[in-house]
């Protein structure tokens, strides 16, 4: 009897602890929050004229138009778990991927040599042409409190928490001066923290499903901890194979030392150039929509 009336009680008391259970999966997409400049658009032309009397004439003329972002803009996927410890508050942790936009921007060179020592004057053009492409790849993972106010149709809810990504910045860049082509790729790794806060409603459809929509705002701080890069090809060459550690890899510290020789700064080929780490700040805000299935059984109310 003893035996009897203790299973009976874990099983109500399991059953009970389950009910309280959540999972749920979202999607989202995200927009710049207090953008960021993530390049610039430049353009140079300069002109060298030569005259027979000698000396040089110079004029120059530039352009920059800033290219602005987020790299934590983008589009995410995940899921989560939650536990509503009563009606109104319930804890929370997720995990989702965010593949962020890709922002593109370019710099332009052009020089022109215009020499009158000759006749006709001889004329000299060369241009040079860089197109660079850069994004983020953040595997994030969250804890939360969700704040919530049920009623008859739907329940409104806040829900704020931490978030620790695991981040990629990959950086490509395309060149075209006089007969060099060089196509080079490099991935930034490091950690990014911050906090982030989602206004939203939930509208039950049966006993056990749920949707919901929000308005999440995110803002983090990105600390590199390595960048490295993953492709240098030259004029049709493969350059990494010959290429040594320290050519390859860079390191992000807060301070390191050095020692120079009569060429120039002393370094361990077989070591990651070591270089002064800056963080980044990354701000977005978005819709987020998703579905929660709830464990346990609530018995529908009857209706006359």
């Amino acid at each position: 009897m003893k035996k009897l009336f203790l299973i009976s009680f874990l099983f109500l008391f399991q059953l009970s602890f389950a009910q309280k259970f959540y999972v749920g999966v979202d999607a989202a997409y995200l927009m710049p929050f207090v953008p960021d400049v993530i390049g610039v658009n430049s353009e140079n032309q300069s002109i060298f004229i030569t005259p027979s009397s000698g000396g040089i004439t110079y004029t120059s003329s530039s352009s920059y138009n800033a290219v602005k972002g987020s790299y934590n803009s983008g589009n995410s996927v995940g899921g989560f778990i939650g536990y509503r410890l009563n009606e109104n508050i319930s804890i929370e942790t997720g995990m989702n991927y965010l593949y962020s936009n890709e922002y593109v921007y370019s710099t332009s060179s052009s020089n022109t040599q215009i020499s009158s020592f000759t006749a006709p004057p001889q004329i000299t053009n060369s241009m040079g042409v860089y197109d660079y492409k850069t994004k983020s790849n953040m595997l994030n993972i969250y804890p939360a409190l969700k704040f919530s106010i049920p009623n008859k149709s739907f329940t409104t809810y806040l829900r704020t928490g931490f978030i620790y990504s695991i981040t990629s910045i990959i950086n490509d860049r395309n060149s075209v001066s006089g007969n060099q082509t060089i196509e080079q790729s490099r991935n930034k790794y490091g950690n990014s923290y911050g906090l982030f806060a989602s206004l939203g409603i939930e509208k039950k459809l049966d006993n056990h499903l749920k949707i919901f929509a929000e308005w999440t705002l995110r803002y983090q701080t990105f600390s590199p901890i390595k960048e490295r890069y993953t492709k240098d090809i030259e004029n049709g060459v493969d350059k990494l194979p010959s290429m040594n550690v320290s050519q390859i890899e860079r390191e992000y510290v807060d301070s390191y030392s050095s020692t120079y020789n009569g060429t120039g700064p002393s370094t361990d080929p077989n070591q990651p150039t070591k270089v002064f780490a800056s963080k980044q700040t990354f701000g977005s805000m978005g819709l987020q929509v998703g579905i929660i299935y709830e464990f346990g059984f609530k018995k529908a109310p009857v209706t006359k």
